[in-house]
């Protein structure tokens, strides 16, 4: 739970610090929401696909001690 924790804080840090960086140049602020998720629009599939990897790799790291014990328990 503490890696789930630590995750979404720093998602949310650095989504706070690109929209603060936005603002800074300038944009309104649904401009900088906008902007915020306009990278996830012009990439391909291969990075679309490594950007959907990482965002469940810490899902998998927390639960594969549990998967591991039910594996270990079948056996």
């Amino acid at each position: 739970m503490k890696k789930l924790g630590i995750f979404l804080l720093l998602s949310f840090l650095s989504a706070c610090v690109t929209v603060g960086m936005d603002l800074i140049q300038g944009l309104d602020v649904m401009q900088a929401f906008v902007r915020l998720k306009n990278p996830f629009w012009m990439i391909g599939s291969v990075e679309f696909f490594i950007v959907i990897l990482f965002l469940i790799l810490p899902f998998i790291s927390l639960f594969w001690p549990y998967i591991k014990r039910k594996w270990i328990r079948a056996d």
